[in-house]
C-alpha cells in the first residue's frame, strides 16, 4: 500500500512541535506522530552516522549534530516525492532543534553568568566590607583633598581625631574644617609635593583638649589633588623622651655609686694614714712639756689631720658608709633644735621661715647626719641668694607613690608609703638645667671658693637611710629641695659599745693581737698598746692572725681586728678565732664606717667597734671599757 501524504502534511506536524513544552524530546515526539502516517514504514533513530545510508535522514545544524533517523520496512511503499517531504520535514526539525539548542544554550549562559555575577557582587560585597573594616580600624588620619583642598575623603580616624563626621567633613574646605592643620609646614610640604610629584612629610605639633599631639603629616600627590596621611607619634614621642630621661638617670645614678664607691675606698685608705699621724702625734705629745714648740707643732699637725678625718668623714657620708647611729628622729623637732645654729649661720639679709608639722612620723636614721644633711642644704641656698632673700623649710607627711618615686634621684632602694618630708626652699638665684644635673658631683661648685662635698654628702647621707630626694630649680625662680624618708620603719640594726671616758688613772696588762694589713696602721697600734702597758702581738693578715691565736691564744686577752684585709678578711678571721676561743674580747677597726660593721658582723659576737683614724685617749678608752670585766686590769 503506497503512503500518500502531501508536503503541508508534513510541514503542520513540525509546526505543531514547536509548541511543544521546552522539556519535550521533539525528535521523539516526530517520530511518534509521523510513524502511524507511514504504513508499513517505520521512521527510527540510528545515531549519528557517516557517511549517510540509503533512507537516512540526518538532524543538524552548523553548529549541532542532533541524530541520524532512518526508514525501516517496506520502503518501496514510499515514494521520491515523499521521501523529498521527509528530507524537508527533517530539516525544518533540525531548524527546530537549533532553535530550542540556541535558546538553551543561550538560557545557560545567561545562568553562568548570573552566578558568576551574583559571585563577584558577594566578592565586591565583602571586599567592602573588609575595606571598610579596614579603613574603619586605621589609626593614621587619612584625607584626600582636590587642587583647591576641598575635602574629598575623610576616613573614621579623621572622625575620632577631630569630632566632625564624614558628612560635615565632605565638600569643605579643609582649612575651615581644620584651621589648626594651616601652618607653615604644610604649606611649603604642599608646594614641594605639588612641585616635585613626590611625597613630603614633617612633623606638627597642635594642641587637642588642652594636650600637646604630634603628628607626622605625610603629603603625597594625587590625580585630582592631595592625599593626606597623618600619623598620632605622641605616644612614641613621650616614650623616647622618658626612656632618654630614664637612661640619664640611669646613668646619672651610675656614676654617683661609682664615685661613691671611689669615695669610700679613699676614705678608707685616708683613715689608714691619719691614723698612722694622729696615733703617733698623741704618743709624741705625752712626752713634751704644752708649753714647748715641739708640742705646739704637734697640735698644729693634729688639729689639720682632724680636718683631714672630717673631710674623710664627709667622703664617707656621700658614699653612704658614714658613721651610723640608729636611733628615732623626729624631723620637726631635730629642726627647731637647730633652728639657733642655723640663724647664726646665715648673713643678716637672709631670713628663714619655719612650716614645721607636728604630725610628721619619726623615722629610722642617724639624727647628726640627718643635721649635717640639712645644714648642707640650707648654707648651699644662703649662698645662692644674692643680697636679701628667705629661705623656707617645712617638714610634713606623705605617701609617695612608685611615679613619685620615679620622679626622684634616688629610686632603687625606695618603697611607696608613708613617709617624712623636708623640704627646703629658698629665693636665690636658682640653676640652669646644666647645673642642676651637676650638683650632687663631689668638689662641683658655681662659686669660685666652693670646694666641698656638701650636696654630694647629702646625697650620701640620703641614700643610707634609703630615703629619697627630688630638687627643682630654674634660672632666676630659686630652689626647692625635697627629702623624703620612710617613717615607721625602723631598721634593727645592733647598737654597737659606745666608749666612755676614765677620769681614774689606768694601765693594762697582758698581751693584745693587733691585726691590719697597713704596716703604718700596725707600728702605730703597737707603740700605743705598749704605752698603755699590754705586750703586742702583730699580724698582718686574717690568716696570719688565725695561725698566730691558735698557737698563743690562751695568753692572748685582746684581738684588735682590721674588717678589710688580703687573704682572709676580719669576718673571716673573727669566725676562727671565736672557733679557737669563744670568750676571747674582739675589737674591730676599719677605715670604714660603724654601719659596716652593723651590715656584715651583726651576731658575729664581737665586743666593741672603733674608727679609723683614732688617738691614745680613744683607743685607751674603748679597750679599758672592752676590757673592765678581765684580769687585765690594773689601777
Amino acid at each position: 500500500m503506497t503512503v500518500r501524504l502531501t508536503g503541508n502534511d508534513f510541514f503542520q506536524l513540525v509546526t505543531n512541535l514547536s509548541a511543544s513544552p521546552p522539556e519535550t524530546d521533539l525528535i521523539e515526539a516526530f517520530i511518534h506522530d509521523i510513524n502511524p502516517l507511514l504504513g508499513e514504514v517505520r521512521l527510527v533513530r540510528v545515531g549519528p552516522n557517516e557517511p549517510l545510508q540509503d533512507h537516512q535522514f540526518r538532524l543538524s545544524s552548523d553548529h549541532f549534530e542532533f541524530d541520524t533517523l532512518q526508514l525501516m520496512g517496506k520502503t518501496s511503499h514510499i515514494s521520491m516525492e515523499m521521501q523529498v517531504y521527509l528530507a524537508n520535514a527533517t530539516h525544518q526539525l533540525s531548524v527546530l532543534l537549533n532553535q530550542r539548542a540556541e535558546i538553551h544554550r543561550l538560557r545557560e549562559q545567561n545562568r553562568m553568568f548570573t552566578e558568576k555575577l551574583d559571585y563577584q557582587r558577594k566578592q565586591l560585597a565583602n571586599l567592602e566590607s573588609t575595606n571598610r573594616d579596614f579603613m574603619d580600624g586605621i589609626t593614621d588620619i587619612i584625607i584626600s583633598v582636590d587642587r583647591v583642598f576641598n575635602i574629598t575623603s575623610w576616613n573614621p580616624a579623621a572622625e575620632r581625631f577631630t569630632g566632625v563626621g564624614q558628612a560635615q567633613a565632605l565638600n569643605h574646605s579643609l582649612w575651615e574644617v581644620l584651621s589648626e592643620f594651616r601652618t607653615p609646614e604644610i604649606e611649603m610640604a604642599l608646594i614641594e609635593t605639588e612641585t616635585t610629584r613626590r611625597p613630603s612629610s614633617f612633623m606638627q605639633l597642635i594642641t587637642r583638649n588642652l594636650k600637646d599631639v604630634y603628628l607626622q603629616i605625610t603629603v603625597y600627590p594625587g590625580s585630582a589633588g592631595f592625599f593626606l596621611f597623618a600619623q598620632d607619634q605622641t605616644r612614641a614621642i613621650v616614650q623616647e623622651r622618658e626612656n632618654k630621661a630614664f637612661m640619664e638617670k640611669l646613668r646619672h645614678a651610675q656614676k654617683l655609686e661609682s664615685l661613691g664607691v671611689l669615695a669610700g675606698g679613699i676614705a678608707h685608705d685616708f683613715n689608714n694614714l691619719l691614723l698612722g699621724i694622729l696615733g703617733n702625734v698623741s704618743l709624741a705629745m705625752m712626752d713634751l712639756k704644752p708649753d714647748s714648740t715641739p708640742y705646739q707643732c704637734l697640735v698644729d699637725i693634729e688639729q689639720a689631720a682632724k680636718r683631714a678625718a672630717d673631710l674623710s668623714s664627709q667622703m664617707l657620708a656621700y658614699s653612704g658608709r658614714g658613721k651610723f647611729i640608729v636611733d628615732q628622729v623626729d624631723a620637726t623637732q631635730l629642726i627647731q633644735e637647730m633652728s639657733n645654729l642655723v640663724k647664726a649661720s646665715l648673713p643678716r639679709a637672709i631670713s628663714i621661715v619655719y612650716e614645721l608639722n607636728p604630725g610628721c612620723l619619726p623615722f629610722t636614721g642617724d639624727s647628726t647626719q640627718i643635721h649635717q644633711a640639712l645644714m648642707n642644704v640650707i648654707l648651699n641656698a644662703s649662698e645662692s641668694i644674692e643680697g636679701e632673700g628667705t629661705i623656707r623649710v617645712s617638714t610634713r607627711p606623705v605617701v609617695l607613690t612608685p611615679d613619685d618615686i620615679a620622679a626622684c634621684y634616688l629610686s632603687e632602694n625606695v618603697s611607696p608609703g608613708p613617709h617624712t618630708q623636708i623640704r627646703i626652699e629658698d629665693t636665690g638665684t636658682g640653676m640652669d638645667e646644666h647645673t642642676l644635673a651637676r650638683i650632687f658631683d663631689p668638689f662641683f661648685s658655681t662659686k669660685f671658693t666652693g670646694r666641698g662635698l656638701g650636696l654630694a654628702a647629702v646625697l650620701g647621707i640620703v641614700r643610707a637611710h634609703n630615703g629619697t630626694l627630688r630638687v627643682n630649680s630654674s634660672v632666676r625662680n630659686g630652689t626647692r629641695f625635697e627629702m623624703f624618708f620612710p617613717a615607721d620603719t625602723p631598721a634593727e640594726e645592733p647598737r654597737v659599745n659606745e666608749t666612755s671616758r676614765f677620769t681614774t688613772t689606768w694601765n693594762g696588762s697582758g698581751i693584745v693581737l693587733f691585726v691590719d694589713d697597713e704596716e703604718t696602721v700596725r707600728n702605730v697600734g703597737k707603740r700605743l698598746l705598749k704605752r698603755m702597758g699590754f705586750e703586742v702581738l702583730l699580724a698582718n693578715d686574717g690568716v696570719e692572725a688565725v695561725e698566730m691565736f691558735a698557737r698563743y691564744g690562751e695568753t692572748i686577752g685582746l684581738v684588735i681586728l682590721d674588717m678589710t684585709m688580703p687573704r682572709m678578711d676580719g669576718k673571716e678571721a673573727l669566725e676562727h678565732i671565736k672557733q679557737i676561743r669563744p670568750d676571747v674580747k674582739i675589737v674591730l677597726s676599719t677605715g670604714y664606717s660603724e654601719r659596716d660593721v652593723a651590715a656584715n658582723f651583726q651576731g658575729r659576737g664581737f665586743d666593741a667597734f672603733i674608727q679609723k683614724p683614732y688617738n691614745y685617749r680613744e683607743l685607751k678608752d674603748l679597750v679599758r671599757m672592752v676590757l673592765a670585766s678581765t684580769d687585765f686590769l690594773k689601777s
